[in-house]
């Protein structure tokens, strides 16, 4: 038995598969897959017939030598009459790569490419049908397989990614898409009016390997288009929408037919400037519809089907763009929208631009007594909540300002539901070692918010989740701290102009607000018999005999296996602070 390939192209394993029926509209039947033991990297080629494998391998072997500083050492195959060839047997001699055989019938010795072969044509089915994707587009389902593999963890590398393996770096995910998804692309200006459709409804299949750019196909056309401007909808398919209609004439450019590593950005800033750009909505412009090679011999310069791209797409996709006027309106709705059927595009222009920037925008608006209304209670709020006390200031000790911001408050669906008003202190006016020294606190980490979750899931408990009104006013200051802010403006209080509010508890705007507040319910669920975790410190649990009642400390959601602690806990902090139960 072979050792174990440790390095990079020591040993590279190869097999087949297909026929497969149908074709792709490349006209490829076959597939062949490259895996690197070392790296566990995979390179896919799509074939019209078997009889290309032998050219496909020598520009296989020139290109991946080229790209890396690693030679290719061995390969390894089953008895197919295509890897036992003249040809291929001469050319591996001529230069010094080792030739390794699996024994009739026995597959498993050839496991590492066996086993990724039926991973990933497992993967294929289940995409084309969660996308319902036509069967036509397996070539297409294969290379994002393929290319989605090469950038996630796997247990043979102790849970490094093959990308990480073969390039020695951490491959950027950002760009990656579920396949299937509904994808908008942006129109460039020059090849619209003013009162056109800025986006197409589109597809979206995987990613292009020359272009910094994704591969879509046209819900109206059923044309294959490449665009590096796109919008997506993750959690939309439009294939499964029986009025979108593929084209059986569709027009693609085959991938090409030996991976494509050439494609490297030099400088690092350019790397993070693309992966700090790449957001949820990747917006530049669309490119022209793909031309067919198959069908234009002159059009050899273009790639061929079968190619996944080895480089990372971070040097494939940009999502930097000039120009102001290439937001992309989506035709799909999408959160709010989605919700709410695009009513809060309707809500009165009055309502939504009311929000006043100062006391003066008040007098002049037509909500002028609503704002007002709002404004004193949120100081009445802040009087009642002892938040401070009026004292004179010491001598050498100076004041923080504080101002007061509006705001029209929504809900879920986008109607106006009130007026809200918020006294926030100057919090960059503050000096460290005399207004503050701590300000960390600590925040709910999603793994352990997604551990919670599944234990509700799996074990049918109940899950409670409160908010609580104004959580950073609850936060005690420390008592060493003294932070002198002037009156509220508008609100100082008559004969006593010349006071200054000296905070007894945090206010929107300190540096330390988040931490006092920390602290505050960190103190009141110890006293209710609840214990810090000590791996997790936003995390809480109380045991009570076999019963667990677990509690997170950021948005406070409740859980556990028993009922009346869950509700004793709610009550007890429903008495200690002012919460809305959700």
């Amino acid at each position: 038995k072979p050792y174990r390939a440790h390095v990079p192209l020591e040993r590279v394993h190869i097999d087949k598969g297909g026929p497969i029926t149908p074709p792709t509209f490349g006209g490829k039947r076959h597939y062949e897959l490259y895996v690197d033991e070392g790296s566990r990297f995979k390179w896919l080629f799509l074939l019209t017939s078997k009889s290309e494998s032998f050219d496909n391998f020598k520009k296989f072997h020139v290109t991946v030598e080229r790209q890396h500083d690693y030679k290719l050492k061995t390969i390894m195959t089953d008895n197919a009459k295509e890897y036992m060839s003249k040809e291929l047997n001469a050319y591996c001699k001529g230069i010094g790569i080792e030739q390794l055989y699996t024994n009739p019938y026995s597959p498993e010795e050839n496991c590492v490419v066996e086993k990724s072969n039926y991973s990933v044509m497992n993967k294929v089915r289940c995409i084309l049908q969660a996308s319902g994707m036509d069967k036509v587009y397996w070539g297409e389902a294969l290379n994002y397989v393929v290319y989605t593999e090469n950038r996630s963890p796997t247990k043979a590398l102790g849970g490094k990614t093959p990308f990480e393996a073969l390039y020695g770096r951490k491959p950027n995910i950002d760009h990656l898409r579920p396949f299937g998804c509904t994808a908008f692309a942006f129109i460039d200006k020059a090849k619209r009016t003013k009162l056109d459709p800025r986006a197409i409804k589109c597809v979206f299949v995987g990613y292009a390997s020359q272009h910094k750019s994704y591969r879509l196909i046209d819900c109206d056309s059923g044309q294959l288009i490449q665009c590096r401007s796109v919008t997506f909808t993750e959690d939309s398919v439009p294939a499964n929408d029986k009025k979108v209609q593929f084209n059986d004439q569709i027009t693609t450019v085959p991938l090409q037919d030996y991976p494509s590593e050439n494609v490297e950005v030099e400088d690092e800033e350019d790397v993070e400037a693309v992966s700090t750009h790449q957001q949820h909505s990747t917006q530049v412009s669309v490119g022209a519809p793909i031309v067919d090679t198959d069908r234009d011999p002159n059009a050899s310069s273009q790639p061929s089907e079968g190619q996944v791209s080895d480089t990372d797409h971070e040097e494939h996709v940009s999502s930097d763009q000039e120009s102001s006027d290439s937001d992309v309106e989506p035709e799909n709705p999408t959160g709010l929208e989605a919700i709410s059927g695009g009513r809060h595009q309707v809500l009165s222009v009055d309502t939504v631009n009311d929000a006043p920037q100062s006391f003066a925008d008040i007098e002049a608006s037509p909500n002028k007594q609503a704002w007002l209304d709002a404004t004193h209670e949120e100081y009445d709020a802040l009087v009642n909540n002892g938040t401070w006390v009026l004292t004179e200031l010491p001598a050498g000790r100076k004041t923080l300002a504080c101002k007061w911001l509006w705001r029209n408050k929504f809900d879920a669906v986008g109607h106006f539901t009130k007026y809200k008003a918020r006294l926030v202190i100057k919090g960059f006016m503050q000096r460290y070692g005399l207004d503050y020294v701590e300000i960390f606190a600590p925040v709910l980490r999603y793994n352990t918010l997604r551990l919670v979750l599944f234990l509700v899931a799996s074990n049918g408990w109940i899950i409670r989740q409160m908010d609580v009104k104004t959580a950073f006013l609850n936060g005690y200051l420390d008592e060493d701290t003294e932070i002198y802010m002037v009156q509220p403006p508008n609100f100082a209080v008559p004969g006593m102009e010349h006071l200054v509010c000296k905070l007894l508890k945090a206010i929107y705007g300190l540096k330390q607000a988040p931490r006092c507040w920390y602290l505050t319910l960190h103190e009141f669920l110890v006293s209710i018999s609840f214990e810090r975790c000590i791996k997790e410190v936003c995390l809480y649990i109380k045991r009570v005999g076999d019963s667990m009642v677990l509690l997170t400390g950021d948005d406070i959601t409740i859980t556990g296996n028993d009922n009346q602690e869950i509700e004793k806990a709610c009550d007890a902090l429903k008495e200690r602070f002012e919460m809305t139960d959700l």
